[in-house]
């Protein structure tokens, strides 16, 4: 399932690191077996060459727009509104990367307790915000980590006031997009 929702939408792909990092071969190969035959029945009947995200990804697919709602969109207009635009894309990267094996380290650190919902929550995190780029509805996925947090916050097993404060500041910032587009509109233009 996991191979044929990522040769859909690349989005699932995040999932094959996860089963080699977790030691799940057989879902690993099996992921790895289903994308390389999708691949190769899709070079036969449409072409590689003409798949528009491909060759975006190839590339390098950093888009500068205010629906670019990745780690690399606010970074690449924070780098345009500070005269950096040349360092944009590799800031992204940096990040991208930093928090990449930031997540490998967690899942490899905790990986004893077993909570897959924080795992997959994260994952799903990861799949939408460490992309070269995306878009704004993408956002949606992330009520998958969100539904799980408020499932730990009503079973008490999140109990701190600052930390439910802070999920209920967190999903209402992710459906404010003015802190995201300001940039664009001359909100944060130099004097």
């Amino acid at each position: 399932l996991v191979g044929f929702g990522a040769m859909t939408k690349f989005l699932p792909g995040i999932f094959v690191p996860y089963f080699i990092l977790k030691g799940r071969w057989r879902a690993a190969w099996t992921a790895l077996l289903v994308i390389g035959i999708v691949a190769i029945l899709a070079q036969i009947t449409l072409g590689w060459q003409y798949n528009r995200t491909l060759l975006s990804l190839a590339a390098g697919a950093y888009q500068e727009s205010p629906m670019n709602q990745s780690i690399s969109g606010p970074l690449l207009r924070v780098a345009r509104w500070a005269e950096l635009q040349r360092y944009g894309i590799w800031l992204s990267r940096a990040a991208i990367l930093m928090l990449g094996v930031a997540l490998c380290w967690l899942l490899l650190r905790f990986r004893a307790i077993g909570n897959w919902k924080i795992e997959w929550s994260l994952l799903i995190v990861a799949m939408i915000m460490l992309l070269p780029h995306n878009e704004n509805h993408y956002l949606t996925f992330l009520l998958i980590p969100y539904a799980v947090l408020l499932g730990m916050v009503k079973d008490g097993a999140i109990r701190r006031l600052q930390s439910k404060v802070l999920i209920a500041v967190s999903f209402v910032l992710t459906g404010w997009p003015i802190p995201l587009y300001r940039t664009d509109t001359g909100f944060l233009k130099k004097i």
